[in-house]
């Protein structure tokens, strides 16, 4: 952390004692406000309007610049929207240009994203991906972390039955042979499906403008990831809840030097909780304009 950075975060706690006195003392909130103001670069920080951005691919192809699939309402000042990213199909060679060329397309999709999101008054966007990219992002954790590839993989593909072996050394193949290309960039484009690359831009705008980015996935932890190799500041604007029992991710956490926020003792409902958290955390900013009417 620079001393800039330190210089901000002892700002905010003094200008959070003097907006809420009276307040008890809760370093893990007041922890939390911080980080809040942190990501957004400002004293006004908030926790809404906020965004569930959910990538997956656009296998088909039908639209090849990206797609908002749907969108719809999920509580006061919170949607959800489905990202579409462009999948070309899987007969491009490794670190081809027409690899990179849909990896650049797929982070360009993911900015715009942002970027729409920012001029509709949006502070916070939380980030998920379907499931089938969890293979493809260990490959990434162990390439970029970087981390053994067993240690990486392991708890995640089950019993070390001859199908799991066999995929465990499928994954370590690609992994090698990303990590012997001279092109960074290649490489990434080489293990990095879509939704991962559109996560990614999504992290690097966000910083840009600056909002607030939540995660609690392996997922979004590799597009982290792969956020820093195109911005080494692409991590700042993170808050990511812990995950019990998830050695890839803290890895990944490890590696980007960013510590989770644990807001429970089990994975279950730890985003809901860690948002309801920032609410809160947010409120510590306003006490006046939250509190009941006549208090």
């Amino acid at each position: 952390m620079t001393d800039l950075a330190t210089d901000f975060a002892t700002f905010v706690r003094a200008h959070l004692l003097r907006v809420a006195p009276a307040r008890p003392e809760d370093h893990a909130l007041i922890g939390l406000a911080v980080r809040l103001a942190e990501t957004q670069d400002t004293l006004s920080p908030a926790a809404r309007p906020r965004r569930w951005l959910i990538f997956c691919r656009d296998a088909d192809g039908t639209n090849p610049q990206g797609i908002e699939r749907d969108r719809r309402t999920i509580g006061p000042g919170e949607e959800r929207v489905v990202i579409s990213a462009p999948e070309a199909g899987d007969t491009r060679p490794p670190g081809s240009l027409d690899s990179i060329s849909q990896f650049a397309t797929a982070i360009s999709v993911g900015g715009k994203a942002v970027q729409q999101a920012g001029e509709q008054g949006v502070r916070v966007l939380v980030l998920l991906a379907s499931d089938e990219a969890i293979e493809p992002a260990l490959a990434l954790i162990a390439l970029l972390a970087p981390a053994p590839v067993a240690a990486v993989f392991a708890p995640f593909l089950g019993e070390s039955d001859a199908t799991a072996v066999a995929q465990v050394r499928a994954l370590e193949e690609r992994v090698r042979l990303a990590d012997a290309m001279a092109d960074r960039i290649a490489a990434l484009a080489s293990l990095c499906p879509p939704e991962l690359a559109a996560m990614a831009g999504t992290i690097v705008e966000a910083r840009r403008l600056p909002l607030t980015v939540v995660v609690d996935s392996v997922a979004a932890a590799a597009a982290a990831l792969v956020a820093r190799e195109i911005d080494a500041s692409s991590p700042d604007g993170l808050i990511a809840a812990k995950q019990i029992g998830r050695p890839a991710y803290d890895l990944a956490w490890r590696a980007l030097c960013t510590d989770p926020v644990l807001v429970g003792e089990t994975n279950e409902g730890a985003m809901q909780h860690l948002l309801q958290r920032l609410d809160e955390a947010a409120a510590l900013f306003a006490p006046a304009a939250s509190a009941p009417a006549g208090a």
